[in-house]
Order: C-alpha cells, then sequence, then structure tokens
C-alpha cells in the first residue's frame, strides 16, 4: 500500500514540475491585426495544455503597409501582465515627417498601475524639429 501511495505522489509530481517548466518561444506573433516577431517566455497549463505566459515578452512589427515600426517590451505573470511596459512606435524615412512615440509605464495583476508616460518627437524631412514633448499622468 505504502508503494502505491509512493508511486501516485512522484507521478503527480512530476505533471505539476512539467506543467511549470518555463519555455521560450521565438517567432511569428500578431498584435492587435499587426504581424511581427516575438520572443516570449511561458509554462503549460497541466490541465489544458494551453500555453501561459510568464516572463519577459519582446516584440518587433510593422504596420500601416510597413510605414510604422513597433517594438513592445515587458513581462507576464499567470498570464498578467505584470511590471514596466513599454510601447514605442517609430515612422520609416522617406515620409513627410519621421516621428518616434514612446510609451511606458506599469502593470500590477493586469491592470495599469501607477505613473505613465508618453515622449514623442517629430520631425518634417526639412530637419525641423517639432515635438519632443512629454506627457505624464497616473492610472485610475
Amino acid at each position: 500500500m505504502k508503494k502505491k501511495l509512493l508511486f501516485i505522489i512522484c507521478l503527480l509530481t512530476t505533471v505539476f514540475l512539467r506543467a511549470q517548466t518555463l519555455k521560450s518561444y521565438t517567432g511569428a506573433f500578431t498584435v492587435a491585426g499587426s504581424e511581427g516577431t516575438a520572443t516570449y517566455q511561458y509554462t503549460e497549463d497541466a490541465t489544458t495544455g494551453n500555453r501561459v505566459f510568464n516572463g519577459k515578452l519582446s516584440y518587433s512589427g510593422k504596420e500601416g503597409g510597413g510605414k510604422l515600426l513597433e517594438s513592445i517590451e515587458g513581462s507576464y505573470k499567470n498570464n498578467l501582465k505584470n511590471g514596466l511596459w513599454t510601447y514605442n512606435t517609430k515612422t520609416v524615412p522617406g515620409l513627410r515627417t519621421v516621428s518616434d512615440e514612446k510609451f511606458s509605464g506599469n502593470y500590477k495583476d493586469g491592470f495599469p498601475d501607477g505613473t505613465w508616460t508618453l515622449n514623442y518627437v517629430t520631425k518634417f524631412v526639412s530637419g525641423t524639429q517639432y515635438g519632443g514633448q512629454s506627457l505624464t499622468g497616473t492610472s485610475i
């Protein structure tokens, strides 16, 4: 009887530990309809086998026919955004204006938390700089 109980405990422990192993993915990824490439860490749900985001995520892609370059960096904890997240959008050279926008702030348990900042700079093709503004606000 003790051997059977020990075997069952070992089997359940193995299944639990396997499900909690942190894995990494690098490859195609879609954000809000935009195709790009991402690297992220995840675990697998022991019951469903679905990926559960845990750890860092880094994404880069193009939008608007390749005229906008996007990047996103942040982390997840148990499938919820957690900690500092940074969203960056740049227009590619060759347009009448070139802009660089960076939006960053913290998440706690999947919700915005604390102060968020938006920095942007817009330059005309002639080289004249417009903007260079910074906007800071607090989440509700």
